[in-house]
């Protein structure tokens, strides 16, 4: 019986159910509007009747993670043409006009209800420019959260479990819609063959891979993107889908080239074997089949495996302890769900994950980026050339061969690949390794302690910050870490840099001459030749010289042998006495009070005394300012 009192006999089929509160029916899908239970905004269900505590104003519905949940009419909303709800942002895909203005494709608009022309088959949209229009589903796209579209090829940026799967960090999968769950926040995509909920926020957009698909270069085609998607996560080696890359060897492909050192990507397994091989994708859009063996892991950081590191803090934890300067090596990449860790091995702590920019990558021969170089002897490449003896700074790991060279900068000629053989390591304040150096002033240690004057040697780097590892002359030869403030460098001959010389004989070359007597600066020591140093003259730059070749020119301008007479009264001592008007010799400098000379006295085997304490006495007997008459 119907409203207008009319008694029919029906079948079952020709009638729908009593209409449930809010006009909704037995079988309609529906999207709820509340967060309940496990029941979240926007997930996708049906209507399974009314409910049976009060049917007047509540239905029951079923979801996905709950089996029944009673809800007023309002709190949920109809599923429209095509998957759509209530809110959902889409994109128009075709150009349309009709009497409230246009739509062009890429514009952005709102689902805003049923369509008044066609309930069934059409959606009504509201866009931006406020133009309402009624369209087919097919006619616009779904805007999933996070701005991402159905098709869009992603990344994995962090490892993700739900308890049951795991999918590792760099895995390359496929959009494929809104999720089934929690629509407004999450998105349904595809990594192999197993879907997964996604946060925006926990994938990336590959547009390389996407851009691609269209791309005659990249020698994929469409079926890049179809072959990503029906592989497993793991591949041979232990490389994952999406993992960077570096090629060690050099490749001739149908679609391009490889060199040595190019970075790609690894896409999948390889069509031609894919127990054994796998399939990159490099920068230059070409794509390979390699064995695992001719490439390595690229890491966080841009480390590699078996690379050796120095950790730059102290780290403790219960497992051990690592040391500011500790050296170690990367093994691999975290086992925890981070991308920015690393696993290292130390000798204390055989297994630290640790974050890479508390680590310092250690070149070829100990060398670090950063080091200033002294080059050993002249180089020539078809870029430039590099004379012997100059100066450079390192900036990173080889392209080449990177366990053999390493990259500097040079003055004119930058990017020069070198060997460790090449170079020479200049410490702070300019030290070399082999320096001679003497104690300025008294040090004590725990263990040690040093006096001023103590003579050592430098044997290289600090394992502390900036300073200099010196070994100083002690009974049991110890080491000890000292500032290079404290230490002054002394040369073969017992020399230091900055006393004044007088060069013994003469020499000519291209660069410059030198005369007999000229007068002289000591720069430093000869990275050639451990038995030389350098000085410079007023008409040459810079000389190596034997120490027998120069003689050291002592404050106020007296040299070793000079005979001198004391004139600065008598001196009384326990190690002796001198008179006014004796006479000595010169005998060295004072390595304590370097403005001082040493002399030798008849009375006093070894005084040190000011320049003006004495007076030269010239061969003859003549002192300056003696007043002579001419004899001839």
């Amino acid at each position: 019986q119907f409203e207008n009192h009319a008694s029919v006999d029906l079948l079952p089929a020709q009638v729908d159910h009593k209409r449930l509160p809010g006009g909704r029916r037995q079988g309609d899908i529906v999207f709820s509007n509340i967060d309940i239970g496990s029941v979240t905004i926007g997930d996708r269900g049906i209507v399974m009747g009314p409910c049976t505590v009060d049917n007047e104003n509540r239905i029951v519905c079923c979801f996905a993670m709950q089996d029944n949940v009673s809800l007023l009419p309002e709190q949920v909303h109809f599923e429209l043409p095509g998957g759509y709800s209530i809110g959902n942002i889409v994109i128009s895909k075709v150009d349309l006009e009709d009497n409230s203005g246009s739509v062009a494709t890429g514009d952005r608009g709102t689902v805003v209800g049923e369509s008044t022309v066609d309930r069934e088959k059409q959606i009504s949209c509201m866009f931006e420019n406020r133009v309402s229009m009624s369209i087919y589903p097919d006619q616009v796209e779904l805007e999933l959260p996070g701005g991402y579209r159905k098709g869009d090829w992603v990344s994995c940026n962090t490892a993700v479990t739900d308890g049951q799967r795991n999918l590792c960090e760099g895995s390359i999968g496929k959009v494929i819609g809104a999720s089934r769950k929690n629509r407004l926040k999450r998105i349904l995509c595809t990594f192999g063959v197993t879907e997964f909920d996604m946060f925006p926020d926990n994938i990336d957009i590959e547009a390389s891979l996407s851009s691609s698909s269209s791309s005659s270069e990249s020698g994929y085609g469409s079926s890049l993107q179809d072959h990503i998607a029906t592989v497993p996560f793991q591949v041979p080696g232990v490389h994952c889908i999406g993992s960077i890359v570096i090629s060690k060897v050099d490749l001739e492909v149908n679609g391009g080239s490889v060199a040595v050192g190019e970075r790609g990507t690894v896409v999948g397994e390889s069509t031609a074997d894919h127990e054994k091989w796998i399939l990159c994708l490099f920068e230059n859009h070409t794509s390979v089949s390699l064995h695992p063996d001719q490439v390595e892991l690229e890491l966080p950081g841009g480390y590699r495996i078996m690379d050796y590191v120095l950790c730059k803090i102290d780290y403790a934890c219960e497992q051990g302890f690592v040391a500011c300067g500790a050296r170690g090596r990367v093994i691999g990449r975290s086992h925890i769900h981070n991308t920015k860790l690393l696993r290292c091995s130390f000798p204390r702590l055989p297994d630290l994950e640790i974050q890479p920019q508390f680590l310092e990558l250690e070149l070829p021969g100990g060398y670090r980026v950063g080091d200033v170089v002294i080059i050993r002897g002249d180089s020539v490449c078809a870029l430039g050339s590099v004379a012997s003896g100059n100066r450079g700074t390192v900036v990173g790991r080889s392209e080449v061969d990177r366990t053999k060279f390493f990259r500097c900068n040079f003055p004119g000629l930058q990017e020069l690949e070198i060997t460790p053989d090449d170079v020479e390591l200049e410490l702070p304040c300019g030290y070399m390794s082999g320096d001679a150096v003497s104690e300025k002033g008294d040090l004590t240690t725990e263990c040690e302690s040093l006096r001023d004057g103590d003579r050592g040697a430098v044997m290289g780097r600090s394992s502390i910050a900036s300073e200099t590892l010196v070994r100083f002359s002690s009974p049991d030869s110890s080491h000890l870490d000292k500032l290079p403030a404290i230490s002054e460098v002394e040369l073969p001959g017992g020399y230091q840099v900055g006393d004044s010389v007088i060069i013994n004989g003469q020499f000519v070359c291209e660069s410059g001459s030198v005369a007999m007597g000229d007068r002289g600066v000591v720069l430093g020591s000869d990275c050639h030749n451990q038995n030389r140093f350098l000085c410079r003259f007023p008409n040459f730059a810079v000389l190596s010289v034997l120490p027998d070749q120069v003689e050291l020119e002592l404050p106020g301008g007296y040299r070793i042998g000079d005979v001198v007479m004391f004139i600065n009264g008598d001196v009384f001592h326990r190690d002796g006495r001198v008179a006014m008007g004796d006479r000595g010799v010169v005998i060295g400098s004072d390595d304590y009070h370097r403005d001082r000379v040493i002399c030798r006295f008849p009375n006093f085997l070894r005084l040190s005394i000011l320049p003006d304490e004495v007076e030269l006495e010239l061969p003859g007997g003549y002192h300056i300012n003696d007043v002579v008459f001419c004899a001839i």
